[in-house]
């Protein structure tokens, strides 16, 4: 069996990096696959993988524009656009018997790719946004909105959602329940069992978060100084990056000062 996957981002196997949870999941599930299966993956090109690269049963075939960033911008819009018309191209130039889109970017070409090659159609979504691509990404999440919409109400042949939540949201779209099933993300217990790991002295809170307004890791902070106030022998580990870094940086740097 071959499996396409589509997605916006994906790291090189070689050295991989992941800039969010998407690129983690599809990443891990093309990984899994190709132990028993061939996985294709098309995907933009970004400085860490500029070729086609093919291990074991992974192949990777990077097309379209060089992103620099990750980052939502008016700007990245173009780029954006110019990815989807390149990743059909890529698509109909390969063999398969399923695909998956998983993401907003990814979704339309992915659904026309099945429909095109006549095979089966599958959507992967963490979260349904909605109107808060515009809270969150002003004008710019007009796109982002615009691509959710309509990628998410073809009629795939079928939906995987992350959480019993985002199913709620896709069948409050109109989706009928029938066609989504909920996959949460997964645990290696047997990598996990390997890892030697020793209890922190101090009662600690760890977050490891993309570090983007909506993820309110601003707030995450603030609610750490109060209760600073009362438990003095706790701390907090923050482990990420993004657009919010320097941001912050600074909010920690003014709550903790002296």
């Amino acid at each position: 069996m071959k499996v396409l996957l589509l997605t916006e981002f994906f790291p090189n196997p070689a050295k991989p990096l992941f800039t969010g949870g998407v690129e983690a999941r599809t990443f891990m599930i093309a990984q899994h696959l190709a132990q028993e299966m061939e996985v294709e993956v098309v995907c933009r090109r970004t400085k860490q993988l500029r070729r086609r690269i093919k291990k074991g049963g992974l192949t990777i075939y990077p097309c379209g524009p060089a992103a620099r960033r990750t980052t939502a911008s008016f700007f990245s819009i173009f780029g954006r656009l110019v990815f989807i018309l390149a990743s059909l191209r890529q698509g109909l130039r390969l063999d398969f018997d399923l695909v998956e889109g998983s993401n907003f970017i990814s979704y339309l070409p992915a659904f026309f790719l099945g429909k095109i090659k006549k095979k089966p159609t599958v959507a992967w979504t963490a979260d349904v946004l909605g109107l808060q691509w515009l809270t969150h990404f002003n004008l710019t999440g007009l796109f982002g909105y615009l691509l959710e919409r309509a990628g998410l109400s073809r009629n795939w042949n079928g939906l995987i959602a992350m959480s019993g939540q985002t199913k709620k949201k896709l069948v409050k779209r109109g989706i009928r329940e029938a066609r989504v099933r909920v996959v949460y993300g997964g645990v290696g217990y047997q990598t996990l069992n390997q890892l030697k790991v020793k209890k922190f002295e101090k009662r600690t809170i760890i977050c490891i978060s993309r570090l983007v307004n909506y993820k309110r890791v601003e707030d995450l902070i603030q609610a750490f100084t109060k209760l600073q106030v009362e438990e003095d022998d706790l701390r907090l580990i923050i482990i990420g990056s993004g657009p919010e870094e320097k941001g912050l940086r600074k909010l920690v740097q003014k709550a903790f000062r002296g």
